[in-house]
């Protein structure tokens, strides 16, 4: 077929140049790799005839073509003979948008006035005096977001429907009507032609047309190029095919297209001679017009885009060379296979897979981050298995790199340890990143965009006041920081600036500044200048200072001061409607002011502000205007975060690492193994188009469908892969382990692989030979079996940490006990371990030997305010007011108590405070005025310290605070302010014990609460006595023995269980029905779940392993720790006393 469009004879540009004729030359290869061979043919053809020092013009489809074609191209270009050692220099790479820019030369004007940016300007003075109410302005949230709406299809429509802008151009010039019997189309019409008054400036579709006509007529354009070829292209637009067409009047131009199959080429090609040429409009699109009889459908339904690339260059009268390309080699294999029914889908014959072919891998897990996991193994076991594979030579194709990204580079980053002992990493890269993501100061200006506005609540504020560029400019390290969070968190930060910016926030609060940034500073300087109080009052202003603040810490205070200044004047102005031109100044004055203005991390941030500010100005010749309507600061913000996010950042692409992207940027490129992760619902959305989007409703071929694109995209990491593709999906729910349907795409790919011969069943709960499913955690036995796992005959995962978990859980829970069951004893065993060791060993074992604490976190409020109160936050307002009364009444030092107390952020906010300091004061007199009446000195005695000896040697070291003794019979005694009494009654009964087995003067142990189911009196008090039994031998004989068995407790997990501990002391022996009921009652109750026995012994505990009989020590420890204390209630509990009794 010729392929030759001639126009004629056209003076080449240049000094010394002949008149040549020139041409346009579009020509087909199977693949983007058979590209290289007519590259290098393009950049040598002239080397003895043209200047060595002119630039050549090269056009690639994607960033990810132009980095793996660079050094292909320079191997052979210049090469001595069976060396790769050439050079490629001197050559211009672009992509499809360098043919504006080339035809763009020969405009006067050097700025695009109908870039995205500008159009978006022009359209919100067009409709800026429309009301809020406005359909069209409420549609979109507001002015700006409509214009920015607007401007992106009538940008659309000139790249993919540029006759019609062409069409609209005309009809403004005559004043004629467009689209009057069309009210879809005649309200866009109206509002394009307002907006080209605006501009003032000819379109670019209408340009174009102009500049095209006059290279037509042999006018050249300066600084064209003599040659140009563009290559591995898949798709172009009736624009782009003008521009082409157009400069084969006055240069060379050579178009290579992409086209799979050459069979199906052959058979459109009676199709496409048969249309009819229309230049500068698309034909309509068909709905099954590329089906061909005899192929298999799913191939000629994924090449519907090379079907409609072919009708497309037929419709413009271009035509076109058959394709061509290196066969590739002939295999047995069902990757080569599914590639050889692409270029011949007439041939499917079903061939039975072979063992051991895993040329195409389809891995099913559980969530993404389990099929990272599992990636991971993948490509260990393709660098084991292809010789000489190196991690460059692998791509890994992200459905979506968003999410993704922050699990692939955790565990790539991770060294994995092999069985073998020793430890790998893959060399892995994450590309195709916005400009957010890789730009520390792009990524601070989206946090301050997205603050201002806001809440200003604890976590964004935090996260921009501790930004490296923030503190790297103020000097700023860790101790500051850490300081600031203990300032927060003891104010009770929750959200607003202060009370004004409440207000104007329109949170309808207006006169509440608790809780508030304003606050936390104001408190935190005052404390730091003045002494702290025993009772901090009301100072500067009705501040109470906050105690506690070293004077060292005001350069931090003033340092995080000014970095809210920064944010509150930027909030200040973001509370009125500015220009986007006032807002692109404010914006990059706060960034220089966090920042610094000689800090060059944030000149990207800069730059895309600039863009935004440059826009504003329509046209910049003597009759330049700028937009001056105002727009609300948070559209401005949405813009232009979505800019940042746009924006590409660094695309390390050729790194010599494993790359992973999105499927853009490196579709088509070849590699040895292929990687697709995250083939999921959700990730392919196709969306839906507004129902007046001319383009979408009435589509032509060459437009874009994202039904198409998404199976063209797979479909080309199937014929990238060189020797082995591998696609991970989910494959059941982590929910409940149901089975999940592959996405339609991937259910198509596995339906070819069944036509070539590959067992696909229709069970769900069974898969095919290529499908290989996943246990939910990567230490499942599965992953460690040859027969049965994942991938049969082959042991799938390569971690050694997993495998020992693994081992482990077959033998019934990881072992919790140490080598060691007991360890060196302390030269003096504390008093208060052996109460921590008895209330809950386990809870000590956490502590003492993993240095683990089980408190749970308490609920992050986020932004909200208080509107009650903890039980614990009140026990301690009722504590600061008993210590600030002292000996004297608490109503002396109410007043005072009240105020510091409305001060310090601990109330919940009004009117919730005055209820709270009502109850707080009632449970301070309570539990004070009952203390008083059982003789509990008002103000606390000095701390009792002496020493239990043993004959063996054992010392316990006791330090006793509360004791008041007298001659006769003395008390230790504690006062809760709270309910939770149950471990301070046990405390103190050990206290008692330690007491009498010094021979001290004390018979009673006293512990006053709160009772909240008192409500006459409001407290409760425990009297606990000693069993007339026992004495001071035998005080220090129980004693002694919970030290002894203390080093065992300190290593062994010795467990409650519920009262299963209890029961085994009572049965003497672990095989009995009670233990085990207790055992099993526990497990399966409501509590375990948050339990220190679920921390130890996982979530499926064993008896066995709990109590094992290899380990007396256990037993030994829960029998002395049972007779030590047997607590018992003597008597119910009448007119505020509990009487107990230790026996």
């Amino acid at each position: 077929m010729d392929a030759q469009l001639s126009v004629g004879k056209v003076p080449q540009y240049g000094a010394g140049r002949e008149e040549v004729e020139m041409s346009l030359r579009v020509r087909c290869v199977g693949s983007v790799e058979d590209i290289v061979e007519p590259v290098v043919g393009y950049l040598t053809a002239g080397a003895e005839t043209e200047d060595l020092f002119h630039t050549q013009h090269l056009i690639v489809p994607t960033a990810g073509v132009r980095a793996w074609l660079a050094p292909q191209v320079a191997a052979r270009l210049g090469s001595t003979p069976g060396h790769a050692d050439g050079v490629m220099a001197n050559v211009r790479v672009g992509y499809v948008g360098m043919l504006n820019g080339l035809l763009r030369a020969g405009v006067e004007d050097e700025d695009d006035a109908w870039s995205i940016e500008r159009v978006t300007m022009a359209v919100l003075r067009v409709i800026h005096d429309l009301p809020k109410d406005d359909p069209l302005v409420r549609k979109h949230g507001g002015h700006l977001r409509a214009a920015r709406a607007i401007a992106d299809r009538f940008d659309r429509y000139a790249a993919r429907r540029p006759s019609l802008i062409r069409s609209w151009e005309e009809a403004r010039r005559t004043n004629a009507e467009v689209g009057r019997d069309n009210a879809q189309m005649e309200w866009q019409y109206a509002l394009w032609r307002r907006v080209r008054d605006v501009i003032d400036v000819p379109s670019w579709p209408a340009r174009t047309q102009e500049l095209c006509a006059g290279l037509a007529a042999g006018q050249g354009i300066p600084g064209l190029p003599p040659r140009l070829m563009v290559a591995g292209v898949e798709t172009l637009s009736v624009a782009n095919l003008e521009i082409l067409r157009a400069l084969g009047n006055v240069i060379d131009v050579e178009v290579i297209c992409v086209q799979p199959s050459a069979h199906l080429w052959g058979e459109w090609s009676t199709l496409a001679a048969a249309l009819p040429v229309t230049p500068g409009v698309a034909p309509a699109r068909g709905d099954d017009a590329h089906v061909v009889p005899g192929c298999d459908v799913l191939v000629t339904t994924w090449l519907r885009g090379a079907f409609e690339m072919q009708m497309l260059l037929a419709s413009q009268g271009i035509s076109v060379e058959a394709p061509t390309g290196a066969a590739r080699p002939a295999s047995g294999q069902l990757l080569h296979r599914m590639q050889a029914a692409v270029a011949a889908p007439h041939r499917v014959a079903p061939i039975p897979l072979a063992p051991g072919d895993v040329s195409v891998q389809i891995h099913r897990a559980h969530n993404l981050a389990r099929q990272v996991e599992v990636l991971r193994d993948a490509l260990l076991h393709a660098f084991h298995d292809l010789p000489d594979l190196r991690p460059h030579e692998v791509i890994v194709l992200c459905a979506d790199i968003e999410q993704a990204a922050p699990m692939l580079k955790a565990t790539f980053d991770q060294p994995m340890r092999l069985h073998d002992g020793r430890n790998v990493t893959i060399p892995f890269v994450v590309a195709d990143r916005s400009l957010r993501d890789v730009s520390p100061g792009a990524d601070l200006l989206a946090a301050v965009l997205g603050l201002a506005g806001s809440r200003f609540d604890v976590a964004s504020v935090m996260r921009i006041a501790t930004d490296s560029l923030v503190l790297r400019e103020r000097r700023i390290g860790q101790e500051e920081v850490d300081a600031w969070v203990r300032l927060v968190e003891t104010t009770r930060v929750r959200w607003g600036l202060d009370a004004g910016q409440r207000a104007e926030a329109g949170f309808g609060i207006t006169d509440i500044t608790a809780h508030t940034w304003k606050e936390m500073l104001d408190r935190a300087l005052l404390g730091a200048l003045l002494p702290d109080a025993a009772t901090p009052l009301r100072e500067i202003g009705g501040v109470v200072p906050l105690t506690h603040v070293d004077t060292a810490e005001i350069d931090a205070i003033t340092a995080f001061g000014e970095i809210l200044g920064v944010l509150a004047e930027l909030e200040n102005k973001a509370r009125h409607a500015q220009p986007v031109g006032v807002w692109c100044n404010h914006v990059e004055e706060m960034l220089v002011q966090l920042c610094g203005p000689s800090c060059t991390d944030i000149d990207d941030a800069l730059a895309v502000i600039q863009v935004f500010r440059d826009s504003t100005v329509l046209h910049r010749d003597a009759g330049s205007t700028q937009v001056l309507e105002a727009v609300e600061f948070a559209e401005f913000a949405d813009l232009l975060g979505q800019r940042l996010a746009a924006t590409p950042g660094r695309q390390p692409l050729r790194t010599g690492a494993v790359t992973a992207t999105s499927f853009v940027p490196l579709r088509s490129v070849p590699y040895r193994v292929v990687c697709v992760v995250g083939l999921d619902d959700g990730t392919l959305a196709v969306g839906e188009a507004e129902g007046d989007d001319i383009v979408a409703n009435d589509p032509l071929m060459g437009d874009p469908d994202p039904r198409v694109d998404t199976r063209r995209m797979l479909l080309e990491a199937v014929l990238a892969a060189g020797e082995r593709l591998v696609i991970t999906c989910n494959g059941r729910s982590i929910k409940n382990n149901s089975p999940v349907p592959l996405v339609t795409p991937l259910a198509e790919l596995l339906d070819l692989c069944g036509r070539l011969g590959v067992e696909v069943p229709d069970n769900p709960e069974k898969h095919s030979a290529v499908e290989h499913l996943h246990p939910r955690h990567a230490s499942g036995a599965l992953n460690f079996v040859t027969v049965g796992g994942p991938v049969n005959g082959i042991r799938w995962s390569h971690d050694s940490a997993a495998l020992a978990a693994s081992r482990g859980l077959l033998a019934g829970g990881s072992d919790p006990v140490p080598a060691a069951s007991v360890a060196d004893p302390y030269p003096e065993v504390p008093l208060r371990n052996l109460e921590a060791m008895f209330i809950d060993p386990l809870v000590y074992y956490l502590r003492e030997t993993l240095h683990i604490y089980t408190e749970r976190d308490t609920p992050d409020p986020g932004a909200t305010l208080p509107v009650d109160i903890d039980e614990f936050v009140l026990a301690n307002l009722a504590e600061s007011l008993v210590a600030a009364a002292g000996a004297e009444a608490l109503e002396n030092s109410r007043a005072d108590w009240e105020a510091a107390a409305a001060g310090s952020d601990t109330l919940p906010v009004p009117p919730f405070a005055d209820g709270a300091l009502e109850v707080a004061f009632a449970v301070a007199s309570a539990v004070r005025g009952r203390a008083s009446l059982m003789g509990i000195p008002l103000t606390a005695p000095d701390p009792v310290e002496f020493k239990v000896r043993g004959d063996d040697g054992t010392v316990i070291d006791c330090h006793v605070p509360n004791v008041a003794e007298e001659a006769s019979s003395g008390i230790v005694f504690s006062l809760l302010y709270h309910t939770k009494a149950e471990k301070e009654i046990t405390r103190l009964a050990i206290r008692l014990l330690a007491l009498r087995a010094a021979g001290r003067r004390v018979a009673q142990a006293i512990v006053i609460h709160r009772d909240t189911g008192n409500k006459t009196l409001g407290y409760l008090a425990n009297v606990i006595t000693l069993d007339t039994s026992i004495d001071q031998q035998e005080a220090a004989r129980r004693l002694l023995g919970l030290a002894r068995v203390e080093p065992v407790a300190r290593v062994t997990p010795c467990a409650d269980f519920g009262g299963t501990a209890d029961e085994i002391v009572a049965a003497g022996t672990v095989d009995d029905d009670t233990v085990m009921d207790a055992f099993d009652d526990f497990v399966e109750g409501n509590g375990f779940a948050a339990s220190a026995e679920a921390i130890v012994f996982g979530s499926s505990p064993v008896i066995e392993r709990a109590y094992p009989e290899d380990n007396p020590g256990i037993i030994d420890f829960l029998t002395v720790r049972g007779e030590a204390l047997v607590l018992e209630k003597d008597g119910g509990k009448g007119n505020g006393l509990q009487e107990w009794v230790v026996r």
